[in-house]
This record gives structure tokens, C-alpha cells and sequence, in this order.
């Protein structure tokens, strides 16, 4: 529900060189071996492409749509080694490969090694077209797809190439069958589809370069323009220059002679709050999120404490795309645990997080914070304890069942089963409330042809449509839940949800295990806990309830066929009492939405207001798809 992380895709592989201006036979019907010579003769010829040995670049950087640009820098020596640093002045990220392993050093100097299987496809794939090892004998499977009209209707169609290499990476090339040159590409980085187009070229020792190279990121909306100001061919490189870097020195500190901290958590909505001390000040709650790529303070909060907002980029969530402010956050405490000013995101989250659960969010703990640390996380105990990861006892992962998760986004991802025939990865969310499932999968699965209810979920960039169904079951890490709910997308508003990845494992599963979180490993141990067996009643009277203008518990919508509908509760009715207790003595929403979580059967007497006329109902409790 309220992911949020800060989209700037890598784009070493549309730094890719290309060809220069050679005259062309008649293009028409070649063979792949003719399109393959002539592509090569393009370019300098084969053999000049294969001396060189490494790249060095340096330009500008603008991403389109945002006031935001920068400088951009990029190394690649043969094989498969590669750096590139982009510094947008507040925000400065650094990705690599290090002979084969890609790496990202981040805006608050953490290092993460990426390891799933799309990242490293992906990674070999930039090695194969960075070097044009597709032209040599055995560097990748090259098929000729035929043509494709261009977008000038002056320009005759362009030639189509599929390269594929040996780790399952796939990239489009698109070459102008007058020059030979690659005018365009289509490939996937982490499940999101990238289009590159290349012009300005310029001859450099020889080869050819293109001095402008533009990337769209269709799913988050993102255009970045790339253009160079110098180029090198064979210049010597330290080997060093690719190795993973340190990460920055510790910027976090325990209590004294302690090496973790257990603080309470409130679970609510299917949420987890932790109290934190900011700059200083009095406790306040933030939601407790792995799959926020950062911290993130709401705006009017941060106004508050004088924080002011340095650039703005796309930020990725619930919902879609939205613009967050980039900011340098004050000092953060959590039971003690001190951790120091690190870049992170504004956003406004009353009209979401508070909205939907009434509690005053001020903030979310994302993946810059938990990453620090080994996080545990106690659903049941109500508390999260996060340990130093140089002291975390090895004997705490025996406790449950331990799976390799390598971060996708930022995000734990593993292998998972949907019933009896549907698997594939899922990603680990504790900002989810529900698991989401993604449309592409969910139609595969026919889960789009069950009972359920649609619903609109409020998440960070917006609302987002979905259908809620029931599982047979869900299988994760050798635990079979029985008869689980999931949302299912019903449009494609959450850019993530693309590629491999068939969606979201949420708070309605997760709730039933106690989880450890270990980034440093990549790793997430499941221990059954409380709920697994007994599981929390959920709600069984089909009624979304908020907040009007003054205040009062007021019903936002009715589901057909619920309890609530068969009871006359309509949307605008305003909510005094449940079973004689006026609303105002439940407390918070959350506590109100309790009151209709209860065993099938049971009934709630509730007196409501309609049009300054009290009214009365019962609503017998039933599970209501």
C-alpha cells in the first residue's frame, strides 16, 4: 500500500556504442549474416571493435519532465566490467559490475550486491551489446525479426535484430538499414520494459559513438537524455575502479553496550507503526515499510520541523508514479537506536496512510533504514527488534525456515506457489496490507473468475483498482496457508508488478509468521507464529468506513452482497454506536473496524444517522465471498 522508491533505472547499456554513416546496399530481404557484415562494417569494422579493450565516457544528464539534471560518468572494460556515476547534486548513485557481479552504491552510501536473476541477466546482456561480443562467434544467439516501420514516415523501415545471451537477457536492436547504424533498442531492466534511441554520433579513434542517447521508461513515466561531452577508447583502468566499494562508515549507533533494540509496534489495518523520535523531538508513529526504497517524512511534518525540499524525482508506488521531494532528513531514534541524516523523500501521507487507518503517520522506515540492520519482526508480540548485523547471532535463523531472497528493487523476492498450479517470485512488502497479485498472473491462474469483491486501494502515488479473492492456498518457504485473500490488480497502476515478478506478499500473510529480515545475506527466515494456526478474524460485515469533515465514523462505501448491504447500511451513513458503545469510545478507526471482526454468526446491533434521521440494524456476521 505505501510503497515508494526512487526511480533512476541504470542506463550503462544505452551507453552503448554505435555505428557511423557508410553507404548502404539495397537493404532489401538481407539475410542475417548480410545485416550482421554490414553492421559490423558499420562500426569500423569487426576487427577494430574487437581490440579495444575498455570505454571511458563523461557527460551531462537530464531526466525530462523533472527540473533535475546532472553529470554522469561511465567505465567498461572487457570482459564484463562496468562503473557508472550519476550525481544529481542531492541525489548521487553509483552502479557496477564487478567480472559479472552488478553492484549499487546508493545516495546514503550503502552497498548492495544484486543477485536475482533478472539483474544478472540483465547485467550480462549490457557485457554482450556494451562490447558487440554478438558478433562474434559464440557471444549470444542473434535472430533476424524482419522489419519495423519507423517513426518518420519519410525513413524506410528499420532493420529488427533479437540478441539473446546465455543468462536469459533478451534486448531488441532496431539499425537504420541506410547506415547500419543502431538507431534503437527494447530490453527489460528489473521487469520494467527500457527504450533507448541514439543519435549525434561521432567517430572516436576510429570507432564510431553516439554522443546522445534517450531512454524511456514507459511504467514510471521517466525519460532521461544522455549526452556526452568526451570519449575514450583503451585509456588504462585500475582494476580497482570495478571492485564493490566499501560502504560508507557506520552512520547508526546502538545504546550503549547493547547490539539491538526491541521496541512495540501498534498493528494496525494490517499495518505496523513504530514510535520515533525526530531531530530530536517527541515520538511520533511511522509505518514500519520494506518496500519503500527510503525513509520518507510527510510534507506538512516536515515543513514543520523547516525541512525544505531540494529536488523532486518520480517515485514509484501503490497507485503508480508521483513526484517526491528529495530532502537531507534530520537525525532519526528508534528505542534508542540513533541513526544519522541521511537523503530521503517528502510525501504527502495524510490523505493516505491517515486517511485509511486513522493513526497520525509522520513517516515511513523504508529499505535505507532496514537495510542497516537484521530486522525481526513480531507480529503477534507486537514488538520489531533490530540487531547490529556484525553481532547478530547465527543461532537466531534456526529458529524458523531460512530462504534465499535476493533483492529485486530493493526488495526481498523468493519463490512462491499460488494453489496447486500457479508459482513464480513474489516480492516481500510490509507496507502491503493485503498480498497483491499482478493482472498478468492472476489471468494465467483464472483467479479473475472467482467470488470477490473490487475494491479501490489509496496507496502513495494514488488509488488503485482491484478485485479481492480467496486462495485455495499460498505455499512459502515449505508453509502452506490455507485459504488466503489476495488483491488483484485490475489495471496496471503498480509499475513494479512487471517482468517475472507475480506481485506482493503482504501483511494478511505475513502476519501468521514472525520474519527476519537479513539484507546483509539476502535472506528472510518464516517462523510460524500465534496467527498461523488461529488466525485473527478478519472483518465480515463488507463496509469501508472513514472519516467526514467532523469527525464522525462515517461509511465511505458498501459492498454488494456483504452483511452490511443485506442490512440496509448505506455509503454516507454515519456510524453512533456498535452493540450500545457509542463510536467515540472505540477510539481510533481501526479499533471501530474490529467491532465487525468477529466468528460468522455473530450479530452487531448498530445505530447509524441517515439524513439527521437515527436508525438502527443488525448485521450478521458472514464471510461474504
Amino acid at each position: 500500500m505505501h510503497r515508494n522508491r526512487i526511480v533512476l533505472c541504470g542506463f550503462v547499456a544505452c551507453m552503448a556504442v554505435v555505428g557511423t554513416d557508410v553507404p548502404s546496399a539495397d537493404p532489401a530481404a538481407p539475410t542475417l549474416e548480410e545485416v550482421l557484415a554490414r553492421h559490423a562494417e558499420a562500426q569500423g569494422g569487426a576487427d577494430r571493435r574487437a581490440a579495444f579493450r575498455t570505454f571511458h565516457a563523461r557527460g551531462r544528464v537530464e531526466l525530462n519532465g523533472f527540473p533535475v539534471s546532472g553529470t554522469v560518468e561511465t567505465w567498461y572494460a572487457r570482459p564484463c566490467d562496468m562503473r557508472q556515476a550519476v550525481d544529481l547534486g542531492v541525489y548521487r548513485v553509483t552502479v557496477g559490475c564487478d567480472d559479472g557481479v552488478p553492484w549499487t552504491l546508493d545516495a546514503n552510501g550503502q552497498i548492495t550486491a544484486k543477485r536475482d536473476s533478472a539483474t544478472v541477466a540483465s547485467t550480462a546482456l549490457s557485457c554482450v551489446t556494451q562490447g558487440y561480443d554478438y558478433l562474434r562467434p559464440g557471444g549470444a544467439t542473434v535472430e533476424l525479426l524482419g522489419t519495423e516501420a519507423s517513426p518518420d514516415p519519410n525513413d524506410p523501415p528499420r532493420i529488427l535484430l533479437r540478441v539473446r545471451e546465455g543468462h536469459g537477457g533478451t534486448i531488441d536492436l532496431l539499425l537504420d538499414p541506410r547506415t547500419w547504424l543502431i538507431v534503437g533498442t527494447r530490453g527489460e531492466e528489473q521487469g520494467h520494459r527500457v527504450i533507448g534511441t541514439f543519435r549525434d554520433y561521432r567517430t572516436i579513434q576510429g570507432i564510431p559513438v553516439a554522443f546522445v542517447a534517450e531512454q524511456k521508461v514507459p511504467s514510471v513515466g521517466q525519460t532521461m537524455t544522455i549526452t556526452l561531452e568526451s570519449a575514450v577508447f583503451d585509456e588504462p583502468l585500475a582494476d580497482t575502479l570495478f571492485t564493490i566499494p566499501r560502504a560508507a562508515a557506520r552512520d547508526f549507533a546502538f545504546p550503549p553496550g547493547r547490539g539491538s533494540v526491541t521496541v512495540p509496534v501498534l498493528y494496525a489495518d494490517n499495518l505496523l507503526f513504530a514510535d520515533v523520535s525526530v531531530a530530536g523531538g517527541a515520538p511520533v508513529r511511522f509505518v514500519i515499510d520494506s518496500g519503500a526504497g527510503t525513509t520518507v517524512l510527510d510534507s506538512a511534518f516536515a515543513a514543520d520541523l523547516g525541512v525544505r525540499g531540494t529536488a523532486s524525482l518520480p517515485g514509484m508506488g501503490g497507485g503508480g508514479v508521483r513526484r517526491a521531494e528529495l530532502a537531507a532528513l534530520p537525525p532519526l531514534e528508534v528505542g534508542g537506536l540513533h541513526l544519522e541524516s541521511q537523503t530521503g523523500a517528502m510525501l504527502p501521507l495524510t490523505g493516505t496512510v491517515e486517511a485509511a487507518t486513522d493513526v497520525a503517520a509522520r513517516g515511513i522506515l523504508g529499505f535505507d533504514f532496514l537495510s542497516r540492520f537484521v530486522t525481526r519482526i513480531d507480529y503477534a508480540a507486537g514488538e520489531v527488534t533490530f540487531w547490529d548485523p556484525d553481532s547478530f547471532a547465527a543461532t537466531t535463523r534456526a529458529r524458523g525456515t531460512e530462504v534465499e531472497a535476493p533483492l529485486v528493487m530493493n526488495l526481498f523476492s523468493f519463490p512462491i506457489r499460488i494453489d496447486r498450479g500457479g508459482s513464480g517470485t513474489i516480492l516481500l512488502d510490509t507496507g502491503a496490507a493485503i498480498s497483491l497479485l499482478g493482472r498478468a498472473f492472476a489471468e494465467r491462474c483464472a483467479l479473475l473468475d472467482r467470488p470477490g469483491v473490487t475494491s479501490g486501494a489509496v496507496g502513495i502515488a494514488g488509488e488503485e483498482r482491484s478485485r479481492t479473492v480467496r486462495l485455495d492456498s499460498l505455499t512459502v518457504a515449505g508453509f502452506t496457508v490455507p485459504r488466503p485473500t489476495a488483491a488483484v490488480q485490475l489495471e496496471s497502476a503498480s509499475a513494479f508488478l512487471t517482468g517475472p515478478y507475480i506481485g506482493v506478499l503482504g501483511n494478511n500473510v505475513l502476519e501468521r509468521f514472525a520474519l527476519t529480515l537479513d539484507y546483509r545475506h539476502q535472506r528472510v527466515t518464516f517462523e510460524k507464529g500465534p496467527y498461523f494456526d488461529h488466525p485473527r478474524p478478519p472483518d465480515r460485515a463488507g463496509m469501508m468506513l472513514g472519516r467526514d469533515g467532523a469527525g464522525r465514523a462515517i461509511v465511505l462505501r458498501v459492498l454488494e452482497g456483504s452483511p452490511a448491504a443485506r442490512a440496509g447500511l448505506r455509503e454516507g451513513d454515519a456510524i453512533e454506536s456498535i452493540d450500545g458503545r457509542p463510536s467515540a469510545e472505540w477510539g481510533p478507526l481501526h479499533r471501530l473496524r474490529e467491532g465487525f471482526h468477529g466468528e460468522a454468526g455473530e450479530t452487531r446491533r448498530v445505530r447509524f444517522t441517515r439524513d439527521g434521521e437515527t436508525r438502527e440494524a443488525s448485521i450478521v456476521l458472514a464471510d461474504y465471498f
